[in-house]
Formats: C-alpha cells, sequence, structure tokens
C-alpha cells in the first residue's frame, strides 16, 4: 500500500471528510486517493481562498477539514488566510505535496523550503518520509490540533508529502526525530481578584448557545460581558446576553473600559493594540485594571467557577438596559436594516473593516434572531469571501458576508467557487471605493492629509470596480443599491433562493 494511500485512509479515519483543494503535479496521487476515500473536495481557484474556506469550516463547524495545496509557492499564496485561521485557533490540516525526495537536490525550479514557510503559521510540521509512521503522523497531528487553545499560539498543522509517497510502498518504520514546533504548557489556576468584579473577558468558544443560560446569570449579577475586538466566532442574538466588544484603538479602548474597576480575563491573552503608535498605549486595558485569572475544566465548569466566585462575593448590582442610539448615519441606518432581514440561525462573516462598528451596535438592537458572527482575527485582509465558503459548506443556514470593497478583491476567486458549488451565500459589498481604514490610521497618526501619495494609495474610485460586471461573470446574480428601500428589498431578494448573491451598497 502506498504512503498516500495510508494517509488518506488515515485523515478518513479521524472522521475529516472535506478538504478544500487547489492540487497541482505533486498532489494528483493524494487528490486520486480522496475520491477513492469519498471525501467531500472543493475546487478553489487560489490557495488563499482554500485556507480561508478550511478556517471558516471550523469556525461553524468546530471540525477540522484539510487544505491540499501544491509545493512552497501554493503554500505562500495560502500564508495570509492561515494567518487569521493561527489567530482565530482554528483546527486547520495542511497538506502540502512536495517535490520528490530524490528530486530536489537537483534544485528544480519549484523547488523552496516549505517547512519554514509553513511554521510561519503552524503549531506543528512535519516531513512524511518513506520510513514513516504514517498512521502515527497524522494521529500526532490531530493530538495537537486538538489542544486546548490557550494550550497553542496556532492549531494549524502541516503535513508536506514528497511526490514519491504517490507511488512508494510503506517501508518498515524505524524511530526518527519529530520535528515539531508544538509543545504543551501547564496550566496553574490563578486566584480571582478581592472584590466585587463587574466585567469579564471570555474566549470567543464560551459564547456559544450551549452557555446562554449560565452567561446570563452572570449578566443579571451585574457582569458585562466582554470579547475581543478581533474575535473568531460567537453566539449572538436569541437567548444570548449582551456581549461587548472592545473597541480598536487603544484610545478608545481604554476610554470604553474605563468605567471598570477591574477587568477579568478568563483564560484568555491581554489584547494589545494591532499596531504600536506613537501617542498611545500599547495594552488596550490599563496595568492597574488588569487581571487575569486561569482555570482548568471545560466551559461549563469554569463558568460555575466564575459564577460560584461572583456569589461569593456578592456582585449583584441593578444595571440599566444599555440603550443602542436609534440609527442617525447611512451606515447606521443600513447596518439596522440588514441585521431585521438576515435569517434566523445565518453565519455573518464580518470583513466590513469601517463598517464594523454600526453593524456590531445596530444589530444589538435591531434584531432578537439567534446567529453567529465571525471577524477578522489576524487582520489579513481577503478573509470574508473566503471564509464565507467554509462556512457555508459546513452549514446548512445562509451565510451573509458583510465586505468592503478593497479587501474583496483580494480574494476574487472565492465568487467562482461560491457560483460553482451554488453556495446560499449572500455577499453585501459596502463599495465606498476607497480604502478608508488607511485614511483613519492616517489621521490617528496625525500624518500630513494633503499628501499625494496617500491619496494616490488610499482612493480606488479613479477606477472605480465595476462590481455588477465581475459578478456576472461569475454567474452571480447582483444588485446595487443606494437608498433604504432598494437595500431591504434587495435583502429580500438575495434571501428568497438558496444561492449566491451580491448586493453593492454604495456608501
Amino acid at each position: 500500500m502506498t504512503i498516500t494511500r495510508i494517509l488518506v485512509s488515515a485523515i478518513r479515519a479521524e472522521h475529516i471528510d472535506t478538504c478544500f483543494a487547489n492540487p497541482g503535479t505533486t498532489e494528483m496521487g493524494l487528490l486520486t486517493e480522496m475520491g477513492t476515500a469519498d471525501m467531500k473536495t472543493v475546487l478553489c481557484l487560489h490557495e488563499n481562498v482554500a485556507t480561508g474556506a478550511a478556517d471558516g469550516f471550523f469556525r461553524a463547524t468546530r471540525r477540522p477539514a484539510c487544505t491540499l495545496l501544491h509545493l512552497g509557492p501554493g503554500l505562500a499564496n495560502g500564508l495570509s488566510n492561515l494567518h487569521n485561521a493561527k489567530r482565530a485557533k482554528s483546527q486547520v490540516l495542511n497538506i502540502i505535496g512536495e517535490i520528490s525526495t530524490y528530486h530536489k537536490e537537483q534544485d528544480p525550479p519549484l523547488a523552496s523550503d516549505i517547512e519554514s514557510l509553513a511554521r510561519t503559521v503552524s503549531g506543528h510540521v512535519r516531513v512524511l518520509l518513506p520510513t514513516s509512521d504514517v498512521t502515527a503522523v497524522l494521529k500526532r497531528a490531530m493530538q495537537f490540533m486538538n489542544g486546548a487553545p490557550q494550550t497553542r499560539d496556532s492549531r494549524v498543522s502541516t503535513i508536506i508529502v514528497p511526490h514519491d509517497c504517490n507511488w512508494t510502498q510503506l517501508l518498515p518504520s524505524r524511530r526518527s526525530h519529530d520535528r515539531t514546533t508544538d509543545s504543551d504548557s501547564v496550566q496553574t489556576a490563578t486566584a480571582f481578584p478581592t472584590g466585587p468584579i463587574h466585567a469579564v473577558v471570555l474566549p470567543d468558544e464560551f459564547f456559544v448557545a450551549e452557555n446562554a443560560e449560565a452567561l446570563t446569570r452572570l449578566h443579571t449579577r451585574g457582569v458585562d460581558l466582554l470579547c475581543k475586538n478581533n474575535f473568531a466566532c460567537i453566539t449572538r442574538g436569541g437567548t444570548m446576553p449582551p456581549i461587548v466588544r472592545i473597541a480598536y484603538f487603544p484610545s478608545s479602548a481604554r476610554h470604553q473600559l474605563g468605567s471598570y474597576e477591574t477587568v477579568v480575563f478568563v483564560n484568555t491573552a491581554r489584547p494589545v493594540a494591532m499596531f504600536g503608535y506613537q501617542s498611545q498605549p500599547e495594552h488596550v486595558v490599563p496595568d492597574s485594571k488588569y487581571h487575569p485569572v486561569t482555570l482548568p475544566g471545560s466551559t461549563a465548569e469554569v463558568l460555575t467557577q466564575v459564577e460560584r466566585h461572583l456569589k461569593s462575593h456578592d456582585t449583584t448590582t441593578t444595571r440599566m438596559p444599555v440603550a443602542i442610539s436609534a440609527p442617525t448615519s447611512a451606515s447606521e441606518r443600513f447596518a439596522s436594516i440588514i441585521a431585521q432581514h438576515q435569517p434566523d440561525d445565518c453565519i455573518v462573516v464580518d470583513e466590513s473593516i469601517t463598517f464594523g462598528k454600526a453593524y456590531w451596535d445596530q444589530s444589538a438592537a435591531a434584531t432578537t434572531r439567534q446567529f453567529r458572527h465571525m471577524g477578522l482575527t489576524g487582520g489579513s485582509i481577503g478573509m470574508g469571501p473566503a471564509c464565507s465558503i467554509g462556512a457555508a459548506v459546513g452549514s446548512s443556514g445562509f451565510v451573509l458576508n458583510l465586505q468592503g470593497d478593497g479587501s474583496a478583491a483580494y480574494t476574487l476567486p472565492a465568487f467562482w467557487t461560491q457560483s460553482r458549488y451554488n453556495l446560499p451565500i449572500v455577499t453585501i459589498i459596502l463599495a465606498n471605493n476607497q480604502y478608508k481604514i488607511l485614511q483613519i490610521e492616517q489621521s490617528v497618526q496625525r500624518l500630513d492629509s494633503s499628501s499625494a501619495s496617500v491619496a494616490e494609495c488610499t482612493d480606488l474610485s479613479t477606477n472605480a470596480i465595476q462590481w455588477e460586471s465581475i459578478m456576472k461573470g461569475f454567474n452571480i446574480p447582483s444588485s446595487v443599491v443606494t437608498t433604504d428601500t432598494d437595500l431591504g428589498t434587495a435583502l429580500v431578494t438575495a434571501f428568497s433562493a438558496r444561492r449566491p448573491y451580491c448586493i453593492i451598497l454604495e456608501l
């Protein structure tokens, strides 16, 4: 039996049944075996779409998918969304083809240092060899991915498969050095601060519908439930209590958190600013307010421990309902309309960048429907259209992709995959024809607003993208809207059938 066949059989035995693929010559044997093993393969026309889809699949299902990528250049193309997967603590199994073992010494044109590339995003990297215990290699990769998120910088695993594994019979195994970069850290319980607690930051995996009752009890005792700005996937609406999202800019976050005496971080790291600004702090939570708490056990057990501590310290307070102001700006009105029309149990993949705060606030006020909300964890743009594919493949409901126009252009091939598989993804492209976030960043850094170079590299309007034409090329129906009424009508149309649809919202 060939090494490739054993590997694919082992993957299926681990209940991985979906592969997002952009294969080349060295992966054709793997692809053949996946077909024989009845794996679902989803073709992606660019590697960054495949890796983003695998990330989205895990966020939606809590089960890993694998990618199939071609050599070092293929992996390099997919690194951007693997970076987001790393930050999301998503379980992703990369299968990377490699030059045949005996041919690498000839330094053919596509040869590269795949291991070094893989380690930039992977916590576990292994090269298959003719003497490898293939099943054991795969089990080790799975054990690594299944490790607790708080013990992992990344839960991405990469297995590199030389081309000759497609025809080489497995040789008797011998012990070999497992070159991995993973390690398990030992958690020790740390105590809660003395006195009342009025704000708790929890990991993403705590914000699921199954924990709604426990979270609600915490909230009714006067505790605000906070999540980080760059969250991976949390459940909102329905029976879930209100969740406060920490602001993006450090100065805004510090002002937001200023009303709390102590901010307790349970099993999650302290958030830092996305960038180091000259005039703003690195940490969004001041040292005087920051208190980390590490607790062992499942999410239910940890929430029980938190609740027990609150009861023992009598933190019950009378909370006035947090009022979300009625929408006034165009962005707020549009966000409110979107939230009112989104279907029950949909998944919102949010790469809307500057529109994100308006949607977060208005969706909290405008809908009681339960939905799952996915964010841009690693800040690497081009995530939305790709992540939406994985979310749609892994779920039974609609996916709503809120998408900035500049970042949508990064992964255009994702729309081909959406169309090919007739996935129920409604994309709203927020077309302001500019890299608005960069203009905001320029203002934050107090840089010269008259710079011609900045204008050249942040303004897209001089050659505005014709999104209707692009969607027509991918066989995706679309509509352009500019008013509240038109947006509502377009949303009704978009959700009337299970198919890809694009709304170009001109802001």
